[in-house]
């Protein structure tokens, strides 16, 4: 499959973009993508090469190859995302494929769940314009312990995870260690953004885009400030990372996307930095 190629002409840029410049991206990309199917693109703006990640993009496992195999010898300076997340496994090889780490990242909008576990964590410079959130809601590590309570999370209580579970799984978690440590960044914060209570995101991803109306599920993330990825998760180049605000701000952004969609911007207990306490034992 042959994703489209856009050049958009303008001056060379030296710098890449800032906060002042991101819209000039979010608008190339928007253009690029709002006829392509799967909406993806290749695009480059003031003579940076730039792929254009748009929401739903990795839900269709049939188009996952043809996505993998489509970005070829292309390797972007950045990345504009709007998603929503998807399948673990497919964000890794489409992440990994594009050469990561980026030298920056742009938020249209939204990046959860696996976009900000894996295209926000791959990129050194974080941007995202007022009115963008990144939400976390957990994922794969390298740490055994904690990948067995993750598998079971909506299980039975006293489930036991396989064997051919657990080498995936951890498969999948070596991997994302090894992508987090292109840029620093620690992937504690997929285990402090775990919550086995909370459901999937199969109704947050309608409802984030269609407004479907409430059915009495719900779904949750995490949303930390630019201090708290940077203090206690190892994230750095957040100068342009706007936030949405306290927690009253989240939950009003939140419920403004759909009903029965939370975001939190922070645990109740934290440790003497101010850092996320969990009541798992993350390994470390």
């Amino acid at each position: 499959m042959l994703l489209p190629l856009v050049l958009v002409a303008s001056l060379q840029s030296s710098t890449g973009p800032d906060l002042d410049t991101a819209d000039r991206y979010i608008e190339a990309c928007r253009a690029a993508v709002i006829d392509a199917h799967p909406p993806v693109a290749q695009i480059t703006v003031e003579g940076l090469p730039i792929y254009c990640l748009y929401d739903g993009i990795l839900e269709d496992p049939r188009i996952h190859g043809d996505l993998v195999d489509g970005v070829g010898n292309w390797a972007p300076d950045g990345l504009v995302v709007r998603s929503v997340g998807g399948a673990v496994g497919d964000w890794l090889d489409l992440i990994w494929a594009l050469d990561p780490p980026f030298d920056f990242i742009i938020v249209d909008g939204a990046c959860f769940s696996s976009c900000a576990n894996y295209a926000f964590a791959a990129a050194h410079r974080r941007i995202v314009p007022e009115g963008g959130v990144v939400g976390w809601h957990g994922g794969p590590t390298a740490n055994e312990e904690f990948m067995r309570h993750w598998i079971v999370r909506n299980e039975p209580p006293g489930t036991v995870p396989s064997e051919a579970d657990m080498a995936r799984v951890l498969e999948l978690g070596r991997r994302t260690e090894d992508l987090y440590a292109l840029t620093g960044a620690s992937t504690r914060i997929l285990e402090d953004t775990h919550n086995p209570d909370l459901p999937t995101f199969s109704v947050l991803r309608a409802r984030l885009f269609t407004r479907e109306p409430e059915d009495g599920r719900y779904s949750g993330l995490t949303a930390f400030p630019p201090d708290i990825l940077e203090r206690c998760y190892g994230f750095t180049g957040l100068e342009d990372m706007t936030h949405v605000g306290n927690d009253r701000d989240a939950f009003r952004w939140a419920r403004n996307l759909g009903p029965g969609f939370y975001l939190f911007t922070r645990t109740d207990t934290t440790d003497e930095r101010g850092c996320p306490v969990t009541d798992h034992d993350r390994g470390r």
